[in-house]
C-alpha cells in the first residue's frame, strides 16, 4: 500500500511515461516512489522527504534522434 501523502507533497508525474499514477511504498523501513503504470521507482531512501525530492528531481536524458 502506498503512503498518503498532503497534496502540498504532491509528486511530479512519472518521467517515463508522464502518468500521474504514482506511489509512496515502504519496505524494510526505505521509502520508495514507484509509478503503478510503468513500473519506474526512484531510489530506496530512509526518509519520505529524501525519496519524494530525488523523484521530482528525477529528469531523463533524451538523444539527439528523438
Amino acid at each position: 500500500n502506498g503512503i498518503k501523502i498532503m497534496a502540498s507533497d504532491k509528486l511530479k508525474t512519472c518521467p517515463f511515461c508522464s502518468s500521474e499514477n504514482v506511489h509512496i511504498c515502504k519496505e524494510n523501513n526505505e521509502f520508495v516512489v514507484e509509478c503503478k503504470d510503468c513500473g519506474a521507482c526512484g531510489s530506496f531512501l530512509m526518509s519520505l522527504q529524501q525519496a519524494k525530492k530525488r523523484w521530482n528531481l528525477a529528469k531523463i536524458e533524451k538523444s539527439d534522434d528523438e
